[in-house]
């Protein structure tokens, strides 16, 4: 079964659900969030929290970074995570030079600062995604790693249990709600009904029409007792709006 609604039942138990069209279509679009106003003191502080944590990541303070975080999140990435993963990205980007400008997008379930940031070289967005308690639940930084190379590193490390690798790639909206039982729920299952994980095979990808949406990506596993396509659905970002286990 092709993006079931038994995949957002599992992963998307409160969030806005992202609709997928028929595959024949091969176009993705997230319906747009209720916009929740936020009082321009409210929005000034989660900026300042967010260019506070981008600052103190391009001073090294990783451990400062870390203690940032919400509880959730700090409890699945360390301060060895943090510096990794930044290192990966500067070594693409260059040293950020400055912050352009920032701001703030209120949805039902989450807050995001999208920071405009000018690195050495090229200018992108670094977002910080807030749940409503104030918790900083995720960060996505710029990057320029393919579809295809994406999916085949989610698969193996959700089948390694990274799954601080895993939310990495995650759309923002996925962030609050997506953690690793949900993800580990779904892998047991698919582990239990085919056996244990063994390689990938394959990797497919079904670019939307016009070349610049949303991509579906079909990687062919290979289990012990069956082969099996898992399904991701990216932006056109490379961000993973959803996975689909289940056929």
């Amino acid at each position: 079964m092709f993006l079931s609604s038994r995949f957002i039942q599992i992963f998307l138990p409160s969030v806005v659900l992202l609709t997928v069209l028929p595959a024949q279509a091969q176009t993705f679009a997230p319906p747009t969030s209720p916009q929740l106003a936020l009082s321009q003191g409210e929005e000034k502080t989660l900026e300042t929290r967010a260019i506070n944590l981008l600052e103190l990541a391009r001073k090294g303070q990783y451990e400062a970074v870390r203690k940032q975080l919400g509880t959730t999140l700090a409890q699945q990435i360390t301060t060895a995570d943090i510096k990794q993963r930044w290192q990966q990205v500067t070594s693409i980007t260059g040293p950020v030079k400055k912050v352009v400008n920032s701001r703030v997008l209120s949805t039902v379930d989450s807050d995001l600062v999208i920071i405009t940031t000018e690195f050495a070289n090229y200018t992108d967005d670094i977002i910080v995604t807030f749940n409503k308690k104030g918790e900083i639940v995720g960060v996505n930084f710029p990057k320029r790693a393919s579809v295809e190379s994406v999916a085949e590193k989610i698969v193996e490390a959700i089948d390694n249990g990274d799954f601080a690798q895993v939310r990495r790639y995650l759309h923002p909206f996925l962030k609050t709600e997506v953690y690793p039982q949900r993800l580990t729920a779904g892998w047991d299952k698919l582990e239990r009904e085919n056996g244990q994980f063994k390689r990938v095979i394959s990797t497919d990808i079904k670019p939307s029409l016009d070349g610049n949406g949303a991509s579906i990506v079909i990687v062919t596993a290979e289990f012990a007792n069956a082969t099996k396509d898992i399904f991701f659905i990216f932006d056109n970002q490379t961000q993973i709006t959803g996975i689909d286990f289940s056929q």
